[in-house]
């Protein structure tokens, strides 16, 4: 009796890690992350790692060290949103111009648009505390969205608007809305931008 067995190897290479995330291929990410060793090993674990500073730290750690790893910009990228996230503006800003000189090959690929209709998002809450929008924005990457937290003003106070998106057609962002809903049991409002 013969017994065959078939093994898919799932490589951590850093190129694809960042194609990876530009498509919010989540579920493969967390499969990579199990072969993965090295920067790219402290990358993923940053990438689900739940507290913002403790991702942060590692983050930091990278391009501080492997400044010449492909990830270390990405590393970067994430960094400066994190302050940005806490309000650390002037350190946000000096991170944006440190990336202003990112390399083209460092830069996640975006997913195809074939059918170009919109940039469409779903809002999951609005909050004048900011921890309260961090604390939704993890509840959300836990389940595989990209969150972001967008500050807006709105009579005379400073409101924290959590997004995840962008999605390719209005469906995909209300599929991930009714699954938001019932998953966090709370109300989603469905945006689109268009060009």
């Amino acid at each position: 009796m013969v017994i065959v067995v078939t093994v898919n190897m799932v490589y951590a290479d850093p190129a694809e890690i960042l194609n990876l995330l530009g498509a919010n291929r989540t579920n493969d990410l967390k499969e990579m992350r199990r072969a993965a060793e090295g920067v790219e090993n402290m990358f993923l674990e940053a990438v689900f790692e739940r507290d913002g500073a403790r991702a942060a730290d590692a983050y930091r750690s990278i391009w501080e060290h492997y400044r010449q790893h492909l990830l270390a910009w990405e590393a970067l990228a994430r960094l400066r949103e994190y302050h940005f996230a806490i309000g650390e503006y002037r350190t946000a800003a000096a991170l944006a111009e440190t990336l202003n000189k990112r390399p083209p090959e460092s830069i996640p690929l975006e997913k195809p648009k074939s059918a170009y209709e919109g940039d469409f998002w779903v809002q999951t809450g609005a909050f004048s505390n900011i921890k309260n929008a961090q604390a939704l924005k993890r509840k959300l990457s836990d389940m595989g969205y990209t969150a972001t937290i967008i500050r807006k003003k709105s009579g005379g106070r400073d409101l924290h608007l959590v997004r995840v998106g962008e999605f390719q057609s209005k469906d995909e962002a209300r599929q991930a809305a009714r699954k938001i809903e019932e998953s966090l049991k709370i109300k989603t409002r469905l945006l689109v931008e268009t060009r």
